[in-house]
């Protein structure tokens, strides 16, 4: 077991912070009645931002976190189930989304069965993804930070980084909206000097233009 004062997870912490703001924006966007194919939440930069984030942030937890963890959890059956019920969760949640994609291009094209199954698998998503969130940080974290060794979290944060890979112009100002100076600066300082100028130059202002769940996307 490690000192949990040497584990960093501030990464894992600002983008569930960040997808908890992004399913306030998606329940009010689900909310307002769609009176147009282009004003359906499913159809905005706001949905496609938060998927891509989130594919990212679980492909790096399924590939350089929970394995790492079983290791080094070997023999200890309780907390073996809880990181067999966060995988569980995880794939509970790529269907919802696909399930979603497919009802919202059937209703554009008139051949689905409406917004009221829309908005039920929105709804069924968004309780599902903050519940997740929620015993990812009650359960499955404090063993993590307890132990997983510097290097193992370093590593993750690589995992992680190159998961989010060419889309980090839309998503690293996405991820620190509204996030707190502390992590602000302490994910930024982690840049190379050229990403840097490019966060300052263009993705941070092309981010704060971008009205995100009312900017439609291309079909």
């Amino acid at each position: 077991m490690n000192d949990s004062s040497t584990c960093d997870p501030t990464a894992m912490y600002a983008m569930h912070e960040a997808l908890r703001r992004e399913l306030r924006y998606l329940a009010q966007a689900a909310g307002r009645p769609v009176r147009e194919p282009c004003n359906c939440p499913t159809r905005s930069a706001g949905w496609a931002l938060l998927k891509k984030a989130l594919h990212a942030h679980h492909a790096a937890e399924d590939e350089a976190l929970w394995p790492v963890l079983r290791d080094a959890l070997a023999g200890r059956s309780s907390e073996l189930a809880l990181l067999e019920a966060m995988e569980a969760e995880h794939a509970a949640l790529d269907p919802l989304v696909h399930a979603v994609d497919e009802v919202a291009a059937a209703a554009r094209t008139g051949s689905g069965s409406g917004a009221d199954l829309l908005g039920h698998l929105l709804d069924s998503f968004v309780t599902g993804l903050a519940g997740h969130l929620r015993h990812e940080e009650e359960a499955a974290l404090p063993l993590a930070k307890a132990f997983l060794t510097p290097d193992q979290w370093t590593r993750f944060g690589r995992v992680h980084t190159q998961r989010i890979g060419t889309d980090a112009a839309e998503i690293l100002p996405w991820l620190l909206d509204g996030a707190d100076p502390r992590t602000s600066t302490a994910l930024l300082s982690a840049l190379p000097p050229s990403a840097r100028r490019a966060y300052d130059q263009y993705w941070q202002p092309a981010y704060a233009a971008l009205d995100r769940w009312n900017t439609p996307v291309p079909a």
